[in-house]
């Protein structure tokens, strides 16, 4: 498809994007780095970078 037809359809060509997550406080979640380093990310359904604020 053209540019022109994507936007007709309503692409979303945003240069950010957005996720939502829902979860439980029995809910960890944790992410792995580009170099392998495993980061959480949820703990106990709380961003983890809040409980190091709090």
């Amino acid at each position: 498809m053209t540019e022109g037809d994507l936007l007709a359809r309503g692409v979303n060509q945003s240069a950010t994007h957005v996720d939502f997550m829902i979860g439980s406080d029995e809910l960890d979640i944790e992410g792995e780095t580009e170099s392998g380093e495993i980061v959480p990310v949820f703990r106990r359904g709380i961003w983890a970078g809040a409980l190091a604020q709090s």
